[in-house]
C-alpha cells in the first residue's frame, strides 16, 4: 500500500491516464476481493501479506493497524487524483473500522494485528519490539485535518464529516466553514 502511494504520487505529479488507470484497476480488485469488511487488509502473518482473491479468514486475519494507514493515504491521494467518492468513502470507512479500533481509548495500548474473530485470548499491548503502528497512527491524527476537505477548481468538497472549523482558500478568496456533529457517535 505504501508503494502505490509513492506511483500516486507520481501520477499527481505527471499526469499519466495509462498508469491511473491501472492504479484504479488495482483499487477496484483489492477492495473486492481481498479486503474486508471493515476496511482492513491484508489475511496472512507470513509477510505481512494481503493473500489470494477471497482469502479473508476471520479468526487469522493479520489487517495490521499500519495497512489501515496505508489504505487512507493512498485514497487520499487517489481521491485527489480524480475525485471520486469512493475514495473518499474508503478513506472514512477505514478510519473508523479498520484503523481506530487499534487503538484504545486510554491512547496507551493497540493492536498490532485486528482479526475480525477471537476466542479472548488477543489484547491490546503497550509495546511490541517492532512498534510502528502506535507512531503511524499519531503521524495520522495530525495529518487529518488535511484530509477533511478538497478543493478543486471553485468547489470544496467535504470528505470527512468531524466536528470542527476550517478556513480554505478559494482562489483569491478564503472561506470558512463549519461543521457541528457528534459523528460517528450518534450518526447525525
Amino acid at each position: 500500500l505504501y508503494y502505490v502511494c509513492g506511483v500516486t504520487d507520481l501520477v499527481l505529479e505527471n499526469p499519466d491516464s495509462a498508469l491511473l488507470d491501472l492504479l484504479e484497476k488495482q483499487w477496484t480488485h483489492l477492495t473486492s476481493r481481498r479486503m474486508y469488511i471493515s476496511g482492513g487488509v491484508g489475511s496472512r502473518h507470513d509477510g505481512e501479506a494481503i493473500g489470494k482473491d477471497f482469502e479473508l479468514p476471520n479468526a487469522r486475519a493479520y489487517t495490521e493497524t499500519c495497512a489501515a494507514i496505508g489504505s487512507v493515504m493512498w485514497n487520499h491521494r487517489l481521491l485527489a487524483a480524480t475525485g471520486r467518492a469512493r475514495y473518499a468513502d474508503l478513506i472514512e470507512w477505514t478510519l473508523y473500522n479498520g484503523m481506530l479500533p487499534g487503538w484504545a481509548l486510554d491512547g496507551t495500548h493497540y493492536f498490532y494485528v485486528n482479526p475480525l474473530e477471537d476466542d479472548g485470548t488477543h489484547h491490546r499491548q503497550t509495546w511490541y519490539e517492532c512498534s510502528c503502528c502506535p507512531p503511524n497512527v499519531a503521524r495520522t491524527l495530525a495529518e487529518l485535518p488535511g484530509y477533511v476537505y478538497s478543493t478543486r477548481g471553485d468547489e470544496i468538497w467535504v470528505n470527512l464529516f468531524i466536528e470542527g472549523e476550517a478556513e480554505i482558500p478559494l482562489g483569491e478568496r478564503m472561506v470558512r466553514l463549519t461543521q457541528r456533529t457528534r459523528y460517528p457517535w450518534d450518526g447525525a
